[in-house]
């Protein structure tokens, strides 16, 4: 997370409502990735191991927009 006018990095504590950011994403290693192919790691890294049931994980490649 990045102030988008100074490029400097956000903490957590500092994410508050209505506070512009931009998000940077990279690809994964490509042994994580690897190991991301059986259950039990997927289920170690999984957005549910930290709190969100909701949201399933997809390569960020899936997620950029051409």
């Amino acid at each position: 997370m990045l102030d988008p006018i100074t490029g400097k990095g956000i903490m957590t504590s500092g994410v508050k409502p209505g506070i512009d950011m931009a998000i940077v994403g990279v690809p994964a290693h490509k042994r994580l990735r690897a190991c991301l192919k059986n259950k039990v790691a997927q289920e170690a890294f999984s957005p549910a191991r930290f709190g969100f049931s909701e949201i399933q994980y997809r390569p960020i490649e899936e997620l950029i927009e051409n």
